[in-house]
């Protein structure tokens, strides 16, 4: 599920058509950075899983940065807001 969920963030820039920042970190580039981090954790935790127990704990922590992001970035878009959306991922992220 968390690599769903990965998969998700970094599909979800073209899917909702943002557009890089010109003024540095938006929602684009948080996007695609934070699903490309836990498609990789989540793969090698799934390959791994009795030798590096920590990763998941470096998973579940990217669950509040993906709550604050959108605020801290202060991200606009035109469809689907993305703090509702931000809202809805770390649950699933927490939870593997």
């Amino acid at each position: 599920m968390t690599i769903l969920a990965g998969i998700w963030l970094l599909l979800a820039p073209f899917v909702l058509d943002q557009v890089p920042a010109a003024d540095g970190l938006g929602a684009y580039w948080n996007d695609l950075v934070l699903g490309t981090a836990i498609v990789v954790l989540a793969s090698i935790r799934m390959v791994a899983s009795d030798r590096l127990p920590w990763l998941s704990l470096v998973n579940a922590l990217l669950g509040p940065w993906l709550v604050a992001s959108p605020f801290v970035l202060e991200c606009r878009q035109r469809r689907m807001p993305t703090k509702r959306r931000a809202m809805m991922l770390p649950p699933v992220c927490s939870c593997s």
